[in-house]
């Protein structure tokens, strides 16, 4: 969004409608060379505000947030993963289911995208019943 031709391109200022103040120096300070690094608190805004301005870097330190933690567990970050198209934090997650069982006893396929689903379909036709 900052890099290509947009509307507010020459103005010094710009108002950002619908974004918490403080959620957005969340994001600056994942960005900037202050550098805060992603938290259980922050990581939900930080990939929606990432996201909508298009700024990989901290998409990426989310999701190797994502990958790391122990506080989330696996069908939100699926869920996570599947918002915004986080291939890396989708193969873990897909990765990290050891049986059908335990695929089907989290019944994430109800609230994901046909493609994460098929995903997920084809992950558990790799797995052993129990």
């Amino acid at each position: 969004m900052f890099f290509d031709d947009f509307a507010e391109k020459g103005k010094t200022e710009i108002e950002l409608k619908g974004v918490k103040y403080e959620e957005f120096i969340d994001l600056l300070h994942v960005v900037y060379p202050s550098f805060r690094p992603v938290s259980f608190d922050t990581v939900q805004h930080i990939l929606a505000l990432a996201d909508f301005y298009q700024i990989k870097f901290a998409l990426n330190q989310a999701q190797s947030y994502l990958i790391r933690t122990k506080k989330i567990n696996v069908l939100d970050k699926i869920k996570l993963a599947d918002q915004y198209r986080l291939k890396q934090l989708e193969f873990y997650c897909l990765k990290s289911f050891k049986t059908f069982i335990e695929v089907k006893e989290k019944n994430a396929a109800d609230t994901l995208s046909k493609d994460m689903q098929a995903s997920l379909f084809i992950r558990t036709m790799e797995l052993p019943a129990q």
